[in-house]
């Protein structure tokens, strides 16, 4: 299986919601260890797809990025 298609295959409501509980828990490993068990997979492509499905899925929503305005004001008001 390539990987766009372990991509596609995590993507599926109950690995998807695996991998948030990891990301959001901040346990990468585990969260490499599910990919690799899931998808068969050796633990770099496994790294590699934990890696890009963070990128894609989860930082955007849970990670928002601040402006530099935004980084300026809060370290001002701190």
């Amino acid at each position: 299986m390539d990987m766009k298609n372990m991509l596609r295959k995590l993507e599926d409501k109950e690995p998807c919601y695996a991998l948030y509980g990891f990301m959001k828990a901040k346990q990468k490993q585990e969260g490499i260890n599910y990919i690799q068990t899931y998808c068969n997979c050796d633990e770099d492509t496994a790294t590699i797809l934990y890696d890009t499905f963070y990128e894609k899925f989860y930082a955007p929503v849970f990670e928002p990025k601040l402006s530099q305005e935004e980084i300026i004001r809060n370290n001002q008001i701190a």
